[in-house]
């Protein structure tokens, strides 16, 4: 099964989501904070196109069809593996066109700190989850791999983090960025970034246990303040 990025390559650009599916105990597969996928879905929408009331109860028909069948998939008891489902919309304000991806989730590691490089500037609407960002993004991921082939010793990036002119640090290509300073967790402000469903459930928990929160951009100038930095992405446990 291809990759959900082979996928969307494939595909005309347009709005995506992509969604943690887990197996359930009675069978099939439950998606992950699917209401979340779904506004941001229709977000995205209103950004890139028209967003009318027949097209959004087309979103939401499609979703609780979608939702039936990943319920009634046959599953094998014994694989447990998580599923990426990802859905792209493709069209207009005339014609829409849906298409639907299920593979095996990315087993990614992260048990240990990661190396990160700061490089790029943010992008252009971040709120808008949209193919045509795994195109844009092609040239600083080839200047990741040109920076760890040019290191003298073993080197791995994980991430690439964006920031502006004032070394304010915004998400990574696929993740969003969180710091640890004077007590509270700083990251970017929404309408800043692409709204992660990991970020979501970060800034819940810490809503839910009274850690405070600042809606800023960390500062590369600030690191000797920091306590700890992290990402979050549904690619990655």
């Amino acid at each position: 099964m291809p990759s959900a990025k082979s996928f969307l390559s494939a595909h005309p650009v347009g709005v995506y989501t992509c969604a943690r599916c887990v197996p359930v105990a009675n069978g099939g597969r439950r998606v992950l904070q699917w209401r979340f996928h779904l506004e941001r879905l229709a977000a995205g929408l209103a950004m890139d196109m028209l967003l009318d009331d027949g097209l959004r109860g087309l979103l939401e028909g499609t979703s609780t069809s979608l939702q039936m069948k990943l319920v009634g998939m046959p599953l094998d008891v014994t694989d447990t593996r998580h599923r990426m489902l990802t859905v792209l919309w493709v069209g207009d304000d005339q014609t829409v066109s849906i298409h639907v991806h299920l593979c095996v989730m990315p087993q990614v590691s992260l048990e240990d700190a990661v190396t990160v490089l700061v490089h790029g500037a943010p992008r252009d609407r971040p709120q808008c989850k949209h193919s045509k960002w795994i195109t844009d993004r092609e040239p600083l991921e080839q200047h990741m791999r040109h920076v760890e082939q040019s290191h003298a010793t073993q080197l791995k990036l994980l991430e690439c983090i964006l920031h502006d002119d004032s070394n304010r640090l915004y998400e990574g290509l696929i993740s969003n960025f969180f710091v640890v300073q004077d007590g509270a967790i700083y990251t970017a402000p929404q309408d800043t970034v692409l709204p992660g469903s990991t970020r979501a459930q970060v800034l819940a928990a810490c809503d839910a246990l009274d850690i405070p929160v600042v809606l800023a951009a960390p500062r590369l100038a600030d690191v000797p303040r920091w306590r700890a930095a992290f990402l979050t992405s549904t690619c990655w446990r």
